[in-house]
């Protein structure tokens, strides 16, 4: 009992480790903050639906299960990524202009490699090692999950809640911040340089 207790307790710190991680690197990567966090929330979709499989399929949690709840987040980040970068770079300025060049440019490679890691994965089922066998029926549900989440799970988000221009850019943001420091800095500095004239004209 104390040992499952253990599985529990640390695999839940592991996964919520790896969501921490996560939302860092995505906020790092991409750029944008909205983009980032509607990412995220795609993610942590991702992993409430891979454990309640495990939930559904009656397995207790052991070292197997464990290994596969932590590595979800890292599988999830992977392709949703694509969209959020793809979306964040984009020349157009509105959400459908976006979402409609990120769907067209990654879409196709993301689905590829999700079909391709299917596939792969599929060959586990046949083993009679249990680690494996688990193992491959955790990647044929992760990755469906990853391609429900990312082609309608986020592209609605983005569609709905995306941001326009460069609204949530840190980038921009920055920038904003450095023109306005320097229009103060300018500011006082003229400030200064009239005070100087009109003492200047008081002693003449």
């Amino acid at each position: 009992m104390r040992m499952q207790q253990a599985y529990i307790s640390s695999t839940f710190s592991g996964v919520l480790m790896a969501l921490g991680l996560a939302l860092g690197s995505l906020v790092l990567f991409i750029g944008n903050l909205v983009t980032a966090f509607l990412a995220f929330l795609s993610i942590c979709s991702v992993v409430c639906c891979t454990l309640g499989l495990m939930v559904m399929l009656g397995w207790q949690i052991g070292p197997i299960e464990a290994i596969c709840a932590t590595i979800v987040v890292g599988f999830s980040v992977d392709y949703i990524v694509h969209y959020a970068l793809s979306y964040t770079e984009a020349p157009e300025h509105t959400r459908v202009g976006r979402l409609t060049r990120a769907l067209v440019d990654v879409g196709i490679r993301v689905l590829s490699g999700a079909i391709t890691t299917m596939g792969a994965s599929a060959f586990l089922l046949a083993t009679r090692v249990q680690f494996l066998f688990k193992f491959g029926v955790f990647m044929l549900g992760t990755v469906a999950f990853f391609i429900l989440a990312a082609n309608f799970l986020f592209a609605s988000l983005m569609a709905i809640l995306g941001p326009e221009g460069d609204f949530g850019s840190l980038s921009a943001s920055l920038r904003r911040a450095r023109n306005c420091r320097k229009s103060v800095e300018e500011g006082a500095s003229a400030g200064a340089r009239g005070s100087g004239q009109s003492g200047h004209y008081a002693t003449s």
